[in-house]
């Protein structure tokens, strides 16, 4: 059967070449292809007029996951999470899995790279967790979460990165994101609780007495989705979390009969973005790429290797 977990990360990117170094020198990813986009693709799958792409895809050793850095010809220079508050429902972070987060603070640092959120520990002793996780200001500022376990059984690996560990989604309500991540899509809720009031705080960028309810989703050998709804209400990033804006602007999944998710999606409130359409991506080959406006008015690309 299909892994129905994330199988690729899209982000937008303003130098493909300057980010795809930082992802292969810094952050230890493997260099799977490399591509472009034709206008009409361009339009059929994404929406935009009179513009080209280019891509790179990267993975680590461990999962089939995906990300894939893409530059848009109609790029506009800015970036999609500049001047928005964590708690705006969208896209918000890649977590990677670290081995020292210590170490990769004065590595980061002396490479120009700030924080949104330096290491900082914490433990949730009810699910045996014990943490030190740092939100890293990476290329075009997009935040990536890196996490270090502390507790044993703690993960052996060579180099200083391995899986990704989730993708953090900023939602308006967590009961509408089950109605789409595990009714639709199919995937397992392994997580759903209102965290100790502080416990993220700092790491997630959010004003103490906020509430925060978390919710994770599994697929296989994927990350989690993992979805963050909290008691401060924010505004949808559709009007930044554009292709043409550097940042996270979709997640894909792969499905085994994109129609019948298509009509799953309608069935339980989730509107067809763009309908399901044919294109050639390396390294699948033929694709039918349909988007969703999923959760909180998130795209949410669904796809079908022919």
């Amino acid at each position: 059967m299909t892994d129905n977990g994330i199988k690729r990360i899209c982000v937008s990117v303003t130098d493909l070449n300057k980010s795809t170094s930082f992802f292969v020198e810094e952050m230890e990813l493997e260099k799977v292809c490399s591509g472009t986009m034709n206008k009409d693709d361009v339009q059929i799958m994404y929406g935009l007029e009179n513009c080209e792409a280019s891509y790179v895809m990267l993975k680590n050793k461990e999962q089939p996951t995906l990300l894939q850095l893409i530059e848009f010809s109609a790029k506009t220079g800015k970036c999609s999470r500049d001047g928005r508050p964590s708690w705006d429902y969208g896209y918000y972070d890649v977590a990677f899995r670290t081995k020292d987060n210590t170490k990769e603070k004065e590595r980061f640092a002396n490479l120009g790279f700030d924080y949104y959120c330096p290491p900082t520990r914490y433990v949730a002793d009810w699910i045996g967790l014990d943490v030190l996780e740092a939100v890293l200001k990476g290329p075009d500022s997009m935040p990536m979460a890196l996490i270090e376990r502390l507790r044993e059984p703690i993960p052996v690996f060579d180099g200083r990165f391995s899986i990704f560990t989730d993708c953090a989604i900023t939602v308006k309500d967590g009961d509408e994101a089950t109605r789409f991540y595990s009714d639709t899509l199919g995937m397992k809720k392994i997580f759903d609780q209102v965290l100790p009031d502080g416990l993220v705080d700092e790491i997630v960028s959010v004003p103490k007495g906020t509430h925060t309810r978390m919710l994770m989703f599994s697929g296989g050998n994927t990350p989690i989705t993992e979805c963050l709804e909290y008691s401060l209400k924010g505004k949808p990033m559709c009007d930044t979390a554009k292709p043409e804006n550097a940042g996270i602007f979709a997640v894909s999944y792969e499905v085994e009969d994109i129609y019948d998710v298509l009509n799953k999606a309608e069935a339980n409130g989730f509107e067809t973005l763009r309908v399901a359409s044919e294109i050639g991506m390396k390294p699948y080959g033929k694709i039918l790429s349909a988007f969703i406006n999923g959760p909180s008015d998130i795209p949410i690309e669904v796809y079908q290797i022919l």
